[in-house]
């Protein structure tokens, strides 16, 4: 039986004549095939074949002597077509050839010969592969066929590739390569040329290499939808979910695009796992063309209605659907305050599905979700149990800076809503409620301040609780600080304690710890009490004076520049105001600022950085305060480190910031004199304001100034922010105290103790079950998102948080001592022997999440277990080795939020210890 000859196979059997036939040129082949044959010649590597039939002796003979009797054929390679054998042509004839016989025409033979292999896979031999013999002879390129493989064999992966790569456009015969294929212009333009028969073989060939998934691909290919193949995965996620969910029209319409092809939610999943790896690996080398694949999805998914958008990482649709589904829960929590313990910890699981979705890559994304958490933050504070009145005014001003000023953080931010109409009406019943909560306490706090005004306290008992007036912080804090250590001392001019607490969190990138002196029991930052009203003429001045004081720039400078507490060793103490500090072009600051900075300059270096201050009547400031905006403070910061400095950060006053809807409730009654404000006390004061008088109040012409608690209340024009008012923001002010790191502390002074808020780490105290009551776990999954841990049992969830014990005498819970001596413990140790932990920083790490509720900023890690700044990141991540057992995920470093998470009953399950 022969077969019919294919300009392939003709050119093979000439080329392969030709490598073993040194004697002299290929003149004449007879080939044993149908004696078929179209008419036309064929060209191999530059010589023309003239290919004739023969149906018969005489007509080879025929061929014969009319090739021999053409004079242009001295370059021409005559090829015989015959169904005869050597017997039937003869001697004579066969003698006229190269090859003196009939050379067989075997496809095999000719592939061996293409790839110059000897042998071939046994796999080629099945009948369903019968087909590959032409195809490779028609597809694959012969200069390159013979280099695609090494060895003596060929096998069916070489020989799909080598199809793959002339037909599909990638050698990598899988999925993935298909995929990163169809991103091309016109990717399957070869395939679609293709005569029907190859294709449908080689998609089917796919179909079976590559399992269900690969039935998926080929279908799409063979609907000619190939260059949607990775928009048409991202949108399979919203169309099947996580594989889980019931199927619908839109199943039905994601089907019809796909060839309608009934599609497996399992295989619609591994499909969108594959397309979403690529294109997250698109967002770092080419973001342009990940935009591009992923608004293409959305439109696909858009036009199918696919309901399940909130499980896609990558659709925009999928980050508005997390977001809205966070803001539901948000308001569930703060709605129903009384049946709140499974909603708060779904709305804790909305939030981290939020921050896992991809858009939080960009600034857009990273504001909104950060918008989310700390309206969830906010939502958390809600529910806990509102405090009872303060008792004093040092009382009100503790909780306020341990508390509430943790609250106007988060609603300042949260004040610039979301661009979704549904979840900004959330923000704002939330804004709306967390007002309400804290005018009542701004209230208690005017009032608790009128009276302090009017008859201060006893100055050593508000000394106790780490309150100090501002006139007094160089006496009690920067002169004695500077008898050990030369200081940098920074006034941020308007900077409130809300603003300090974004700002204090960044100190250690910088290369500092902050440290304090004890206060009411606790290594506690100390707390600066404006002069009134909170004004800089009359709160800076007496700041830098040292005594209650009133006066502009020189004024200061006089004061400061004279006070003999600040001088060491004959050392006079010098100041700089903010255009002060600049130097020329290409400097950081002035050289007369740089030659104070050194160790052996000016004892005291103060600095004035007005950027706060000065924003405020330029605009609302909302976004997230960074030390590197305040003007030369990160130069002075560098140079504090490298001299060795510490550095006492303050401020004259704080700030209210304008509301967003037409800027304020306050009025002129009366007219009278003042600023924003504050009015002279020439009336009673309304609703809403205060009657401050006393020492303390330098304005009003002895008659005292009227000031307003609420903080939408001014008296001028409306502008991004305001200060002189009786709110704790605009009285209260930081007094911090940093140390470069490495340097040992002055006598008196520790690491300071992290003092968030449980409910700012959208955490509450819980009680800790016994093992036996802890619930079954699974495995965390591997690849997508987290795992579902059951939560313990948080009946008391929501009960106010209970006083942190003092640093200098913590308790130990026992559930840390057995886990440290389990032999599951002693087991992780040896598995990562190479790394070995302290186990007392082990032990003072559980102790801090303890406390916490089970999670922890890196920073309070870093003070409070004794881990050096540079060191964290690695001390975290072994130690995550060792307490995550077996894929059992108890202990989670989030490196990109700064945060340590532990699960109590994981831990208590893989070490089986009891938790009490």
């Amino acid at each position: 039986m022969t077969i019919r000859a294919t300009p392939e196979l003709i050119e093979e059997r000439v080329r392969a004549v030709a490598a073993k036939h040194t004697t002299g040129p290929v003149r004449a082949l007879a080939l044993r095939a149908d004696p078929v044959w179209d008419g036309n010649g064929l060209n191999v590597d530059g010589q023309s074949v003239r290919v004739i039939p023969c149906n018969s002796p005489l007509a080879v003979r025929t061929a014969l002597a009319q090739f021999g009797d053409d004079a242009t054929t001295i370059e021409t390679i005559l090829v015989v077509l015959c169904d005869l054998a050597d017997r039937d042509l003869g001697d004579d004839l066969l003698s006229r050839f190269t090859r003196p016989r009939v050379e067989p025409l075997e496809p095999w033979s000719a592939v061996r010969s293409l790839f110059g292999v000897r042998e071939l896979d046994a796999a080629f031999g099945e009948p369903h592969n019968a087909w590959l013999a032409s195809a490779l002879l028609a597809y694959a390129p012969a200069s390159e066929a013979s280099q695609s493989l090494q060895g003596t064999s060929l096998t069916l992966d070489v020989a799909f590739r080598a199809l793959s790569g002339r037909i599909l456009g990638t050698q990598d015969f899988d999925i993935d390569g298909i995929l990163k294929r169809s991103r091309w212009p016109s990717p399957f333009a070869e395939l679609t040329a293709t005569p029907d028969d190859v294709q449908s073989k080689l998609l089917d060939a796919f179909a079976i290499r590559n399992g269900p998934l690969g039935i998926l691909v080929s279908a799409i290919l063979r609907a000619g939808r190939g260059a949607e193949l990775i928009p048409l995965g991202i949108a399979a996620r919203a169309v099947f979910g996580d594989g889980d969910v019931p199927l619908g029209v839109a199943v039905g319409r994601f089907e019809a695009r796909c060839g309608d092809l009934h599609i497996d939610p399992l295989v619609g999943i591994a499909l969108a796992v594959h397309a979403e790896s690529l294109v997250q690996e698109l967002f770092v080398s080419n973001v342009v063309e990940a935009n591009r694949l992923v608004a293409e999805a959305e439109s696909i998914a858009a036009s199918i209605d696919a309901p399940h958008a909130s499980a896609s990482d990558l659709l925009q649709s999928g980050f508005d659907a997390r977001l809205r589904d966070c803001a539901g829960m948000i308001d569930s929590v703060v709605t129903n305050k009384t049946d709140s313990t499974l909603q708060f910890a779904v709305m804790r699981e909305a939030l981290v599905r939020a921050g896992q979705h991809a858009l939080v890559a960009h600034s857009n994304g990273l504001l909104r979700v950060e918008h989310a958490r700390m309206a969830a933050r906010l939502a958390a504070w809600l529910i806990s149990d509102e405090a009872s009145d303060a008792s004093g005014f040092a009382d009100a001003a503790v909780r306020y800076a341990t508390e509430s000023s943790w609250v106007d953080r988060a609603r300042r931010r949260l004040w610039r809503g979301d661009s979704d109409a549904e979840i900004s009406a959330v923000y704002s019943r939330v804004v709306d409620a967390v007002v309400a909560r804290r005018s009542r306490e701004n209230k208690r706090f005017a009032e608790l301040l009128k009276n302090w005004s009017e008859t201060p306290t006893d100055p050593s008992l508000v000394a106790s609780e780490g309150l100090v007036p501002l006139e007094d912080v160089l006496h009690a804090t920067v002169g004695p600080l500077a008898q050990s250590i030369p200081v940098l001392f920074v006034v941020l001019d308007g900077c409130s304690l809300p603003t300090f607490s974004e700002l204090s969190e960044q100190f250690a990138i910088e290369g500092f710890r902050e440290i304090a002196r004890s206060h009411g029991g606790m290594l506690r930052r100390a707390i600066g009490i404006a002069v009134l009203p909170t004004v800089t003429e009359v709160s800076r001045a007496s700041l830098l004076a040292g005594k209650l004081d009133q006066g502009g720039q020189d004024h200061e400078r006089r004061h400061f520049d004279s006070n003999r507490e600040l001088r060491v060793d004959n050392r006079e103490p010098v100041i700089f105001h903010q255009n002060a500090l600049r130097g020329p072009a290409g400097t950081a600051l002035a050289p007369v600022v740089t030659q104070a900075m050194r160790a052996d300059g000016a004892p005291v270096v103060a600095v004035v950085i007005n950027t706060i201050d000065d924003q405020l009547k330029r605009g609302d400031f909302t976004s997230e305060y960074r030390l590197s905006d305040l003007g030369e403070l990160h130069g002075l910061l560098a140079d504090a480190r490298t001299h060795g400095r510490a550095v006492v950060i303050t401020a004259d006053h704080g700030h209210v910031l304008a509301q967003p809807s037409d800027g304020g409730t306050g009025a002129f009654v009366g007219g009278g004199e003042g600023g924003e404000r504050w009015r002279a006390a020439d009336r009673a004061p309304t609703e809403g304001e205060v009657l401050l008088q006393g020492p303390r109040v330098l304005l009003g012409k002895g008659g005292g100034v009227i000031a307003p608690w609420l903080d939408d209340y001014r008296y001028g024009a409306k502008a991004g922010g305001y200060h002189g008012g009786a709110t704790p923001e605009e009285v209260l002010v930081p007094l911090a105290v940093y140390l470069p790191a490495g340097q040992d502390e002055p006598e008196g002074y520790g690491p300071v103790d992290a003092n968030t808020p449980l409910w700012w780490n959208i955490r509450v105290p819980i009680e800790e079950p016994s093992r036996a009551e802890l619930p079954e776990i699974s495995p965390r999954a591997k690849g997508r998102g987290r795992a579902k841990v059951p939560s313990v049992d948080q009946t008391t969830m929501f009960d106010p948080p209970e006083v942190a014990q003092p640093r200098t005498a913590p308790s130990e819970p026992i559930w840390i001592q057995r886990l440290l001596t389990s032999e599951v413990w002693e087991a992780q140790r040896s598995a990562n022997a190479r790394a070995r932990l302290d186990a007392a920083q082990v032990s003072r790490v559980l102790e801090s999440l303890h406390r916490r509720g089970g999670l922890a900023p890196f920073a309070a890690i870093v003070t409070e277990a004794g881990i050096p700044q540079n060191r964290v990141d690695g001390f975290l991540a072994v130690l995550a080795r060792q307490l995550n057992v077996d894929g059992y995920v108890a202990f989670e470093v989030d490196t990109a939020t700064r945060e340590v998470r532990l699960e109590l009953a994981v831990i208590a399950q893989q070490f089986g210890i009891e938790l009490s």
